[in-house]
């Protein structure tokens, strides 16, 4: 519609300059030598004239059709692949600290492995940590919505699903994003799981590893001086 009006405008534009000079051509040879000064000068106003008509109605448009583009463009949500990978579904229960049940829209349940963020397997239930880890993942999932993202490899050998849990929408594959939204990510920084790279499932494995690194050196949970997995790397 806006490239219609700007044809248009272009047309009228065209037409009234023609018909205009036309018309004072016309006039000037049939007035008097004494006229000819004022129709000159009659021409000149009135050619003004149209020229800064058709120019604001064109600075009119853009504005009106550029704000309107500007609007449309920013309703758009900018979001990475949002497509059929990528499912809202809400938490119900925590099995494991990296292992959960999830309610999708059509009512159907399901287990969910969280992909690359691995709590540490053997590790005592009755242990302070793991009742920490527990309370860790249930105060950020349950009976939260949030998204669920899939990657090439769908279920473990145990039928659990492999995935990602996006506790909002992501509007770009960034660090800065992966950190802020992404609960395996999380879990990983805060020293709630390991980084595992679960192959062929390795679309976040880059960051998952830099995270990884970043816990290790601030100590956090699984990293702190005093945790098990320390001491067995001393053995």
């Amino acid at each position: 519609m806006y490239t219609a009006l700007k044809i248009l405008l272009l047309i009228l534009e065209v037409s009234l300059s023609i018909g205009f000079i036309y018309f004072v051509m016309k006039k000037f040879r049939e007035s008097k030598s004494e006229n000819k000064k004022f129709v000159i000068i009659s021409a000149t106003v009135i050619l003004s004239t149209i020229v800064s008509v058709v120019t604001y109605t064109n600075l009119f448009s853009d504005k009106i059709y550029g704000a309107k583009a500007d609007e449309n463009s920013n309703n758009t949500p900018n979001t990475v692949n949002l497509d059929s990978n990528y499912k809202m579904v809400k938490i119900l229960d925590c099995l494991n600290p990296d292992i959960i049940i999830v309610k999708y829209e059509d009512n159907k349940e399901e287990k969910v492995k969280l992909i690359a963020a691995n709590f540490p397997n053997g590790m005592n239930k009755n242990s302070p940590f793991f009742r920490n880890s527990m309370s860790y993942t249930k105060s950020k999932l349950s009976n939260k919505s949030a998204w669920l993202e899939t990657d090439t490899k769908e279920y473990d050998q145990n039928k659990n699903l492999l995935g990602y849990i996006w506790l909002q929408k992501p509007g770009d594959i960034s660090e800065k994003e992966v950190k802020k939204k992404l609960f395996n990510a999380q879990m990983i920084l805060d020293g709630f799981a390991q980084a595992y790279n679960y192959s062929p499932n390795m679309k976040y494995s880059h960051f998952f590893d830099s995270f990884q690194k970043e816990s290790r050196e601030k100590g956090n949970g699984l990293w702190n001086t005093n945790n098990v997995l320390k001491e067995e790397e001393k053995k």
